[in-house]
């Protein structure tokens, strides 16, 4: 009786598991406006909800503990606190990885013999690529998160072509199982292709185990790859998701392989890979319809469990939120998570203040990497097709060797450029150093000795920051990830991500770059001098979280390694010690006047435009002359702040108060640089908690963001101070890249020194050429004149930014 029971709770229990994975997916179709899916199958969940039982009582806890394989999606089902009669859990509800991590499997033997002979300079396995080699064998749904460069692809190629290297060997009428991998890009497929069959030709096996059936596959050859898929010659087969989506005929193939049993028993569907699976979510940074539209055609045809085919799904970049979207959108059933720490010890993390000119910001990519990496391979990353070609341009006029790679290059073209800069196993083809790309270029490509990644202009959001600046130092010998940015570049991105309908998600994953970008050697609105901020602390942190780290990934100082030395991945809280913030190569300057000063202003309304007469043709330097012309135009609408607006006007000081400010406000002289009201303003607008937010007006052609300030500053404004003044919640820091812009004067007041006032810097050029001097900026009263304060700030360099 009592075993009768239990096998209907566990039939039960996985009926309801079903139905969870099918509310999730309806909840996420309804998320994408796309409404439910399917009305009868809601209306069926609703009619069992109704008819469930009341619980069942403490007697369920007792007897064996080997219990049939039920488990929960993710997470548990709670604690159930009844005192004496609480309920025992039969069976761990998350599969542990820990489970599957070690040799005790039937396959063991047959998975070393294929790694050495396909890899033979594979030692020992990687963190986590044992457990999900296991947990896929056995015929669980895996989910598998590993850094760039951990040795994803081994983790279905070697189960894959295992069986070729079986003992006894398979004979020639013998059928092998077969992985399907998705992968998003042909590119991707292609140099996956070629390093396999390069592998299985040195192995003395059959190229022809491993195809891919693309958009660039020629028909011929199509025939007789699906032939041979259909006769069981095939163990690995690449496939984009668009083949899965739109050719039924494709999906027949495969359902006539899902039909035929191993001679061995199992499916002849053996599993099904989905490579770079973050593109199924869009909360993820590289959102594809076509993937997500996959994910629940593919579970339907193949459904999970002992007799069904599991799924693999991978990805470097994938923090907790998109987890449980791709879990639901995949219909993945008691995953195995495989994930091993996304800290990579080799690589140094850097950003550096952008030019606006858009030659010098190409002088000093040039420069630094001249400087740095001679004759090294590496890739340069530009938001767009266009800069693509006019950056690889611009650096082979400066003598790099770079060359362009899009989308709208020829095939031929875009196969030319990557074989001149492949330097795979050894080959030095030599015409190619760098590759200046969009983001799709690198997804997957074995290289491991690109020494650096440099981004022309910031990504969209830190999952597209990691995963391209990943790719460099694949070796495990160090390598650089450098940053160009500039607040002007995430106000360009915000307002794009709002004007593509990307919404708050896309939003936040905007200002999760700045904060990126903005952080200093100091946490925004700590006293103490003894810490350090590390990038490396602050990204594994952000993908622990799935949110931006508060305070900025901060640690003490004493554990700070050696320059010269690798740290190890031992603790996520450890700092790099060889990053720029580490180095102290990245200073924090306080910059809590101008925040006030900006603050202020900003929740003001700004004068209002007019259109004034010139006295005489050709005047155009007159926005000091007090005897301009009465206005002849009265504005149509009230004018309202942008941030390039609220900027400028903070940096000049009139010879008259055109703003309803506070006294005290007015009596100071204005922000004495762009470069410092530039980078006070983003510290407000991406710190946490902000003190100004962004209200966007969307235009059929452009989505257009004004400042206003935000809840916090807000109360600050409201909590004034002596003579109306904002009591600010805690200092505000901006960075100072002292690797570009040079040492801070002796009389100048970096973060942590107080009571003093510093006078400006003399202007410096940005190391790594390019940059123009800088301008002093136009005040309306002498500096002397101006009322000493604490917390005034030190501009330290003005030549990036004006």
């Amino acid at each position: 009786m009592e075993q009768d029971r239990r096998a209907r709770l566990v039939a039960a229990k996985a009926l309801l598991q079903r139905a969870l994975h099918d509310v999730e997916v309806q909840l996420e179709r309804f998320h994408d406006g796309h409404g439910p899916a399917d009305d009868a199958l809601l209306a069926a969940i609703e009619t069992m909800s109704r008819a469930l039982p009341t619980p069942v009582g403490p007697d369920v806890g007792g007897g064996d503990s080997g219990a049939a394989d039920d488990h929960d999606v993710f997470g548990e089902f709670g604690d159930h606190e009844n005192g004496d009669d609480e309920i025992e859990m039969v069976e761990p509800t998350l599969p542990s990885a820990d489970a599957y991590d070690h040799d005790d499997f039937p396959w063991a033997t047959t998975l070393h013999a294929a790694a050495e002979a396909l890899w033979p300079t594979v030692e020992s396995w990687r963190p986590g690529q044992r457990a999900a080699m296991n947990a896929s064998l056995s015929g669980r749904d895996t989910l598998v998160i590993l850094p760039t460069g951990a040795g994803k692809s081994l983790i279905y190629q070697l189960p894959a072509l295992a069986p070729v290297f079986a003992d006894p060997l398979p004979a020639e009428s013998d059928r092998l199982p077969l992985t399907l991998v998705v992968s998003p890009l042909v590119a991707l497929i292609t140099d996956q292709i070629r390093n396999l069959h390069a592998r299985l030709a040195a192995a003395n096996q059959r190229t022809t185990f491993v195809a891919s059936l693309t958009s660039t596959t020629p028909p011929a050859d199509a025939r007789e790859i699906e032939k041979r898929v259909r006769s069981g010659r095939v163990a690995l087969l690449y496939v984009t998701p668009e083949k899965i989506v739109q050719a039924k005929r494709f999906l027949a193939l495969l359902e006539s392989v899902y039909a035929h049993p191993l001679a061995g028993g199992g499916r002849a569907l053996a599993r099904i890979v989905v490579d770079e699976c973050h593109c199924c979510s869009h909360y993820g940074h590289d959102f594809r319809p076509d993937y997500r539209k996959m994910g629940g055609m593919l579970r339907a045809l193949f459904p999970a469990g002992a007799q069904g085919v599991p799924i693999v799904a991978l990805s470097a970049t994938c923090g907790p939120r998109v987890r449980t979207s791709v879990a639901a959108i995949l219909r993945l059933h008691a995953p195995v998570v495989c994930a091993a720490p996304l800290r990579r010890a080799n690589l140094r993390w850097q950003v550096a203040p952008k030019p606006a000119d858009a030659d010098a910001a190409v002088t000093l990519v040039a420069d630094w990497i001249q400087n740095t990496w001679p004759g090294a391979q590496g890739i340069v990353y530009c938001l767009s097709r266009k800069d693509t070609e006019a950056v690889a341009a611009a650096l082979s006029k400066k003598g790099v060797r770079a060359a362009a790679y899009h989308a709208d290059l020829p095939a031929n073209r875009r196969a030319w450029v990557h074989t001149q800069w492949a330097r795979t196993h050894g080959a030095t083809n030599g015409r190619v150093d760098i590759v200046v790309a969009t983001t799709a270029f690198g997804m997957g490509i074995d290289e491991p000795a690109v020494r650096y990644v440099v981004h022309h202009s910031p990504p969209r959001s830190v999952d597209a920051l990691y995963q391209e600046a990943g790719r460099a130092g694949r070796d495990g010998e160090r390598a650089d990830c450098l940053l160009l940015a500039r607040p002007a570049d995430f106000g360009r991105l915000a307002a794009a991500q709002i004007a593509d309908g990307r919404g708050l998600d896309g939003l936040q994953a905007v200002y999760a770059v700045a904060q990126y970008a903005m952080l200093t050697a100091r946490a925004q609105g700590d006293d103490d001098d003894d810490v350090t901020v590390c990038r490396q602390v602050w990204l594994t942190r952000y993908f622990e979280t799935a949110a931006c780290p508060s305070g900025g990934g901060v640690i003490s100082s004493a554990n700070t390694t050696a320059d010269d030395d690798l740290p190890s991945n031992a603790d996520s809280t450890d700092p790099c010690g060889i990053c720029d913030l580490c180095t102290r190569q990245v200073l924090a300057v306080d910059a809590t006047g101008a925040t006030r000063r900006l603050l202020h202003m900003a929740a003001v309304p700004p004068p209002a435009p007019v259109k004034r007469a010139r006295a005489a043709a050709g005047s155009d330097d007159d926005e000091d002359d007090d005897d301009d012309p009465a206005p002849t135009t009265a504005p149509a609408a009230a004018p309202r702040w942008t941030f390039l607006k609220l900027v400028t006007a903070a940096t000049k000081a009139r010879g008259k108060p055109v703003l309803a400010l506070p006294a005290a406000v007015r009596a100071q002289t204005a922000v004495p640089s762009a470069t410092l009201a530039d980078r006070a303003l983003a510290a407000m607008l991406y710190g946490d908690p902000p003190l100004v937010r962004e209200e966007f007006h969307v235009t059929p052609y452009a989505a257009i963001g004004y400042v206003v300030p935000a809840p916090v500053g807000a109360r600050a404004l409201a909590d004034t101070g002596a003579g109306g003044v904002a009591t600010l919640p805690h200092a505000v820091y901006v960075p100072h890249y002292v690797a570009w812009e040079g040492a801070p004067d002796a009389t100048e007041t970096p973060a942590g020194a107080s009571g003093k006032r510093g006078r400006r810097a003399a202007p410096k050029a940005a190391r790594g050429g390019g940059a123009r001097p800088a301008k002093r900026a136009r005040t309306g009263a002498a500096r002397q004149d101006a009322p000493a304060a604490a917390e005034d700030v030190v501009v330290v360099s003005d030549s990036d930014f004006e």
